[in-house]
């Protein structure tokens, strides 16, 4: 058997970083946006 992987999706529901980034580089906005660390 194949060896079992694990993933963690998080998602920012309150829109933090995406609008700091959305601040930082005004050309995003009205775009989607995903932001990874």
């Amino acid at each position: 058997m194949g060896e079992k992987r694990r993933i963690i999706f998080h998602v920012d529901m309150d829109y933090f970083f995406a609008a700091v980034e959305e601040r930082e580089h005004p050309e995003f906005r009205g775009k989607p946006i995903i932001v990874g660390a």
